[in-house]
């Protein structure tokens, strides 16, 4: 038989074959390094793009919040313009009842009746005063009724008061009566 030796062939042939792993191995590893890159690159341009999309909108949402405050100043500006629109309104109706109200009232007093007292709140007028006799305040209550921009009149108080010094008013009588009226005005319309 004949001697063939291989070891040298097979040392040559493993010498190869390593050399072709050694170079897979690096191209693998490269590949794969390569890839990586590709994929850090990516998702680091992504990641910016995020974070200056989100910077972006940090500063919209500033800006917006700047102009709500802004809205709301604005709105209670308003408000109180509102406010001072409709205290005005009041106050203008309310001048043209008062004067309503005297230049009536300088009509229909009658004779030995006075008037003490007189507030107006809102739409009611409160008037007190003293008379001689009840009859008097009747006519007084009566022709406030008549008048038109009355809604009505009601007599809450009345007292009959002693006069402590014996002394006979006007009328020949000794006693006044003090009364309280409620007066409800229309409104203006």
């Amino acid at each position: 038989m004949i001697n063939i030796n291989l070891l040298p062939w097979r040392e040559e042939n493993r010498l190869a074959y390593n050399k072709v792993f050694r170079v897979h191995l690096i191209a693998s590893v490269g590949v794969v390094l390569l890839v990586m890159l590709v994929l850090h690159v990516s998702y680091a341009g992504k990641l910016n793009w995020q974070l200056e999309r989100n910077d972006f909108l940090q500063q919209e949402i500033k800006t917006f919040d700047i102009k709500i405050k802004q809205i709301n100043l604005l709105e209670k500006n308003k408000q109180a313009k509102i406010a001072n629109i409709n205290a005005l309104l009041d106050i203008q109706s309310n001048r043209y009842k008062l004067i309503r109200t005297f230049n009536g009232l300088a009509e229909i007093v009658p004779a030995g009746l006075y008037l003490t007292y007189m507030r107006l709140y809102s739409d009611t007028i409160t008037i007190e005063g003293r008379a001689m006799s009840n009859s008097q305040i009747t006519a007084f209550t009566k022709q406030f009724t008549e008048l038109a921009w009355i809604a009505s009149a009601e007599l809450s108080e009345i007292k009959t008061l002693k006069n402590n010094k014996g002394n006979q008013n006007l009328v020949g009588q000794t006693n006044e009566v003090a009364f309280k009226l409620e007066v409800l005005i229309q409104s203006l319309s």
